[in-house]
């Protein structure tokens, strides 16, 4: 991660140039792919012998019903302006 996020500083810094809010910006560029590797990491597993998955169990319905609402939404907003 530190690599990574070294990599990317270098090459937004050479992009950039000199920017006063650069070490901010770049400071909360760098939690990002931290953040997608432990989104992955908690679907992508296998579920226990016994368990399922999050987001298949009975009480996550009612999530997964009004989750996919806001999607279509989303999609048909986003499908209209362009």
């Amino acid at each position: 991660m530190l690599v990574f996020g070294l990599v990317v500083s270098v090459i937004l810094s050479n992009a950039l140039g000199e920017v006063p809010d650069f070490a901010q910006l770049e400071f909360l560029r760098m939690a990002v792919p931290g953040f997608l590797l432990a989104l992955l990491g908690l679907v992508a597993r296998e579920p226990k012998s016994g368990d399922t998955l999050w987001y298949t169990r009975p009480t996550m319905t009612m999530v997964y019903r009004v989750g996919g609402v806001i999607m279509l939404i989303a999609a048909c907003v986003l499908a209209m302006r362009v």
